[in-house]
């Protein structure tokens, strides 16, 4: 393993509602709830062929895309266009696994809520992202390695997902939500995926850093075993 760069998707998740339901709940209790998270999340972004690279607290984010080898034919002539069409494909691949993540998430996430007896009004806000993908190997070779990853891609998905409180707030949304970026055009535009096309190029609903970004997709996943609750605004 070696710093490298690399294209690939990003995945960042947060937990919205997570401070109330810290002050709701027991210590031992969170505890137990957040450790029952946590391995939720990592074993679906495994099973998905993901990678799980940081989590704090209530977030995660995770790659799919960046580890796998692949050999470079980028300096054989005539490549160019084959490679821009194996480009592609790999995209829509992990597209698919990141999106069928973030559902495989949710699916799982109700019995957690369930095994707790978690009434607090909790949702799942995502986004996702694909571009260049640094990832760096920090220490030195005597002491061990931490692996981290870095680039814009990384900084515009995590404005991405807090994108997703106003969108929540704004729609009055009781549902969790992915924010897929426009790299992810052609596959959201096929109606198997239901992403709906969102504008933000208006000030007030411009992403934060990112006012380039001139429109996002998203869709809805309801926790469903849970009843349909009065929408309370999202902090």
């Amino acid at each position: 393993l070696k710093s490298r760069t690399v294209k690939g998707i990003v995945l960042a998740l947060d937990l919205r509602g997570f401070t109330k339901l810290k002050q709701t709940l027991s210590p031992d209790t969170f505890r137990e709830f957040l450790q029952s998270y946590h391995r939720h999340i990592a074993a679906s972004i495994g099973q998905q062929q993901g990678y799980l690279m940081k989590t704090s607290g209530d977030g995660h984010l995770a790659v799919f895309g960046v580890f796998d080898e692949e050999p470079d034919l980028s300096d054989i002539p005539g490549l160019e266009d084959e490679l821009q069409s194996a480009q592609a494909r790999r995209r829509t691949y992990y597209f698919k696994k990141a999106n069928a993540c973030f559902d495989q998430i949710v699916d799982g996430f109700a019995e957690i809520l369930q095994k707790y007896q978690i009434k607090q009004d909790l949702k799942i806000g995502a986004a996702i992202d694909y571009g260049d993908i640094e990832t760096l190997l920090l220490g030195d070779e005597a002491h061990k390695h931490e692996v981290d990853i870095a680039g814009e891609v990384v900084i515009r998905c995590v404005r991405l997902e807090s994108y997703t409180k106003l969108l929540i707030n704004l729609k009055k949304l009781e549902s969790c939500i992915l924010i897929a970026s426009p790299e992810f055009e052609s596959e959201c535009s096929e109606t198997q995926h239901k992403f709906i096309r969102w504008q933000t190029d208006e000030p007030n609903l411009c992403v934060r850093d990112f006012s380039d970004i001139k429109f996002i997709f998203y869709k809805v996943l309801a926790i469903k075993s849970q009843p349909s609750r009065i929408f309370s605004k999202v902090a």
